[in-house]
């Protein structure tokens, strides 16, 4: 895995200044502000690099892409080097959920704004992990949200990682009793899930031409 992720990021390194604090903008869902992983990122990242690492959390329980039009200053405002993006998990709500051309054309817009300002910052899109019992029916067309923002992310030359790869390797039983209520992960198994991969992608995409 991790040779896939270096050539992925071989052709797009930035010059990082080891001086100053890597700075992480991680925007989506409850399952990145309350996900229990953000801050664990960042330490992993903190014993990693060697370096101090900045995270901002940009999430909220019940955001969906619309969100992001409003959160773009904001990202902006933190200058990033790296922007950590899910909304797919929301987007795919029945009800209140969003069109799939509405959520991909938001995506696209946010990349675009702050790629304008921003474009050496490295952006990821990720797919969290699966749902089960009631929210597998409130959100029946997840994957195929997840598919398509991972899609859009490889057409805009984003960098994806995919954790339902991480998640389905966990026997059935053990991921129920990880994500008790169908839709949100225990923080400690988010980390351990979620964590190791992404350090590994930003770990190697900060360092490889700062040694």
């Amino acid at each position: 895995m991790i040779f896939a992720i270096a050539a992925l990021v071989a052709a797009s390194t930035p010059q990082i200044p080891s001086s100053r604090a890597l700075r992480v903008v991680a925007v989506g869902t409850s399952l990145t502000a309350r996900g229990g992983w953000t801050e664990e990122l960042r330490y992993s990242l903190d014993r990693r690099l060697d370096r101090r690492v900045s995270m901002v959390v940009l999430a909220s329980p019940g955001a969906n892409s619309r969100n992001l039009k409003r959160m773009v200053p904001h990202i902006i405002k933190a200058r990033p080097d790296i922007v950590l993006v899910e909304y797919a998990v929301n987007d795919a709500k029945l009800i209140t959920g969003l069109p799939m051309e509405e959520s991909i054309n938001n995506l696209k817009a946010m990349v675009q704004k702050v790629r304008e300002i921003f474009p050496r910052s490295q952006m990821v899109i990720m797919a969290m992990n699966p749902v089960s019992r009631l929210q597998r029916f409130y959100r029946y067309r997840l994957n195929s949200y997840y598919d398509a923002h991972l899609k859009l992310a490889r057409d805009l030359k984003l960098q994806t990682l995919d954790h339902r790869i991480a998640w389905a390797k966990i026997p059935p039983s053990m991921r129920a009793q990880a994500i008790p209520d169908g839709l949100h992960p225990k923080g400690s198994i988010a980390s351990r899930v979620i964590v190791p991969p992404l350090a590994d992608l930003i770990t190697l995409y900060v360092s490889k031409d700062n040694p």
